[in-house]
């Protein structure tokens, strides 16, 4: 397992900026480990 940043968020953040990333965030890990 890979462990980092991804993202980097202000505050205050947008909550639908947040929400969208880590959607993408968990999108692309479970890409990397189906691929697996």
């Amino acid at each position: 397992m890979q462990l980092g940043a991804r993202a980097y968020f202000s505050k205050p953040y947008n909550e639908q900026e947040l929400l969208q990333t880590l959607e993408e965030i968990i999108r692309n890990v479970a890409e990397k480990a189906a691929s697996n």
